[in-house]
């Protein structure tokens, strides 16, 4: 299978690359050069360079795995924690178009919060409702800010599944930050009716609650 590497994890490998490189290059040229001023390839001198580039190489390389062996962990509990999970309660078919996604004929359904909570079991846990990537501006600057914010409200889903209370809410300021920007947008536009928009409010305060919850565990826990 195709290693899942991150940014991060690919940057780290290709530097390691690089300094091994050059490390087994400078060695040469080293030991070239010493064989110019006396008799003979100076060995010492390019095992010199190789040992004091080497080292620092692999392990820069070696810490690209270590992150992608996190990366490839967080997957895992993802796919896991999904798989316990229901059905997320939203249309999942839409992609995201510059143009603005979608058809007439197959709109995007709200998300119904008092639906889900009388379907669901009471120990069944609350699935985390997924946005698609359906566009509510045309191409452009507002249509690149909304996309955005899709993508950093699905995000928060690896969060809630870990139980990562202070990441989550450091993560969602920035959310919120960038949902006030777009709710402007929405509201100068007309477009707050839209059931598009709606799903977005309602996600960040699906959030919101479970956060809440998270940190009145963690009172009662400590309390």
């Amino acid at each position: 299978m195709q290693p899942n590497r991150n940014v991060i994890s690919k940057i780290l490998f290709w530097i390691g690359i690089i300094i091994l490189a050059f490390g087994f290059v400078s060695g040469f040229a080293a030991g070239g050069a010493a064989e110019e001023s006396r008799s003979g390839f100076d060995l010492g001198a390019t095992l010199t360079i190789w040992a004091s580039t080497m080292i620092p190489g692999f392990l820069i390389i070696g810490f690209s795995e270590v992150i992608r062996l996190l990366q490839d962990v967080r997957d895992v509990v993802i796919r896991t924690r999904r798989r316990r999970n229901v059905d997320p309660p939203l249309n999942e078919s839409h992609e995201y178009s510059p143009a603005g996604g979608g058809s007439a004929s197959d709109p995007l359904p709200r998300y119904d919060r008092e639906a889900d909570e009388a379907n669901r079991e009471p120990d069944m846990p609350k699935p985390f409702p997924r946005l698609s990537r359906e566009n509510l501006f045309p191409e452009g600057e507002r249509a690149f800010k909304f996309h955005k914010l899709i993508k950093r409200i699905n995000a928060l889903e690896f969060y809630l599944e870990v139980e990562d209370r202070v990441t989550l809410e450091e993560k969602l300021g920035e959310v919120k930050r960038l949902y006030f920007e777009v709710k402007h947008l929405v509201f100068t536009l007309g477009l707050e009716d839209d059931p598009v928009w709606l799903n977005v409010v309602e996600s960040v305060k699906f959030v919101e609650e479970e956060l809440t919850r998270l940190n009145k565990q963690d009172t009662r826990a400590y309390g």
